[in-house]
This record gives C-alpha cells, structure tokens and sequence, in this order.
C-alpha cells in the first residue's frame, strides 16, 4: 500500500515482504521507520535483528505491601516494563509505628534478576521522603522487594520513618 496526495512532505508505504514474513512501514519514500518481525517483535529504522526487536510492552499499577507493618494513606504502585527492563514507582505511608525492622516494601509487579556476584545490583532513589536526607532504593535479587538505603549503606528501619510519607522509584532488569 503507498499514500501519496500529492503532497511532497506525505509519502509512505507499507509493504508486506514475503521472503522475511515481515511487515515494513517506510517513510519519506524509502526510509524504514518500522518492520513488524514474525520472529517476535517490532524493530526501527532498517534493524532486521531478532536480538534487537521490541518484544514485550506492558504498563499497570501494584500495590505495595510490606511484612512488617501495614503501609497506610494513598497506596499507590505504578510500572512500565518495555522488554526485560521495568520502571516502578510508589507511594504511601509508614503508620506511627517502633517497629526495628528494616524497610523492606513488596509486591513490585516482576521479580528483579539476580546479580552476578548475589548482591544487591539494581535499583532507584526516593523521590520524596519528609525524613531528612536523600536515600537509595534497591532491589533484592530474584525478589519483587524494594529495600530502602541510607547514602552511607546503612538500611534504614520502619520506626525511623514512623509516620512520614515515602515516593520511591527504582529501574531494574526482571528475571
């Protein structure tokens, strides 16, 4: 199929290609903006590669949870995972609360992979926090759990964030 009206700047074609199985979208006459792969996937500007074609797109919402204590206020989880690479944030809040165990929140909507050397090898930053310095977020490898850092290493426990807000937002790989 092509469209042209006539007009210079409005060229295209669609072309199905029967030697590949693959569908191609070309722009401006002859460039190849998109190819649809019968391999599995969408692939940009001319790239016939498998390895390299867009296979998975995939958007929602979680909800996050923790073991130790009941998260409260607006509960809020929300993703994009584009191929094997997942963006999460979050919000809510910790209830007034003593409870010494470290800030562990579950629930993300894919297990992040494992490290190579079993630490803790991906993650994010909190966005938002009314507890004084910023902190990193990690992920526990082949788990769907955030772990909530100081910058000096050090975990950081419910009862030091009794009552406050957190916003996190983490990128990791998914198992």
């Amino acid at each position: 199929i092509s469209f042209n009206d006539n007009d210079a700047n409005f060229r295209g074609q669609i072309r199905y290609q029967h030697s590949t199985d693959s569908m191609q979208f070309y722009t401006n006459g002859a460039n190849e903006r998109l190819r649809i792969l019968n391999t599995g996937g969408l692939t940009f500007n001319g790239d016939t590669a498998t390895a390299n074609a867009l296979d998975d797109y995939e958007e929602g919402t979680f909800t996050p949870t923790s073991s130790a204590v009941t998260l409260t206020g607006t509960i809020a989880g929300h993703y994009t995972k584009i191929g094997d690479l997942c963006y999460v944030s979050a919000i809510f809040q910790i209830p007034s609360t003593s409870n010494t165990s470290d800030i562990e929140i579950n629930g993300l909507p894919f297990n992040a992979k494992n490290g190579t050397d079993g630490n803790f090898i991906q993650g994010g930053y909190t966005i938002y926090h009314n507890q004084g310095s910023p902190h990193n977020v990690l992920l526990s490898n082949n788990n769907n759990q955030l772990v909530l850092y100081k910058l000096d290493g050090q975990r950081q426990t419910f009862n030091n964030f009794s009552n406050k807000f957190l916003r996190m937002a983490a990128v990791y790989k998914v198992a």
